[in-house]
C-alpha cells in the first residue's frame, strides 16, 4: 500500500476499500414518497377494479347461468402496474412497508371487483350448485394470489 492509499483508522492503517461503510441490502424510501405511493396505488387500484368489472360485464353471456369473476390475466396486469408504480414513486427503492402495502393492495383488487358484482351474485346464488361455487371460489383465490404476487414482486424489486 502506498502512502497515498493509507488511511489511519481506529484500529490502525487501512485502505479506503476496507473503511468504506457496507452497503445496505434494502434502501429506505422517504415517508412522503411512501404516502404518495399509497395514494396513487389506491387510486390505480380503484381504476383497475372498475376496468375488471366493466370487462366482466361486457364479456358476460346473460343466457348462461354463470357469475362474472375477475379475469386472472387482467388481475395479474393490474397487480404488476400498481406494484411497478409503487416502486417507481418510492424512488426505485423498497422496504418492508412498501412490500406489505403492495401485497395488501394486490389482494384487494380482485376482492373489490368481486364485491362490486355482489348484486349479480345474490340474484343467481339460488340457482348455483356447490361444485360451481367451489370453482368460483378457487378462481377468486387464484386471482387474488396472482394479483398480489405481481404487485409485491414489482414493488420490492431491486434497482
Amino acid at each position: 500500500m502506498c502512502p497515498d492509499c493509507m488511511i489511519h483508522g481506529p484500529v490502525g492503517i487501512r485502505c479506503a476499500e476496507c473503511l468504506r461503510p457496507p452497503r445496505a441490502d434494502v434502501q429506505l424510501a422517504a415517508p412522503e414518497r411512501i404516502n404518495t405511493a399509497l395514494v396513487v396505488a389506491l387510486v390505480q387500484a380503484m381504476v383497475w377494479v372498475g376496468a375488471i368489472v366493466l370487462l366482466e360485464w361486457m364479456l358476460h353471456d346473460p343466457e348462461q347461468l354463470s357469475i362474472p369473476m375477475p379475469n386472472l390475466l387482467l388481475s395479474g396486469v393490474a397487480g404488476g402496474v400498481v406494484g411497478w408504480s409503487i416502486w417507481r414513486i418510492c424512488g426505485r427503492s423498497s422496504n418492508r412497508k412498501t412490500g406489505m402495502m403492495a401485497l395488501w393492495i394486490g389482494i384487494a383488487i380482485p376482492v373489490l371487483s368481486t364485491l362490486s358484482l355482489l348484486p349479480f351474485w345474490i340474484i343467481l346464488l339460488p340457482f348455483l350448485s356447490a361444485k360451481f361455487l367451489l370453482l368460483l371460489a378457487a378462481r377468486e383465490l387464484a386471482a387474488m394470489a396472482i394479483c398480489a404476487l405481481f404487485c409485491w414482486l414489482l414493488a420490492t424489486r431491486r434497482r
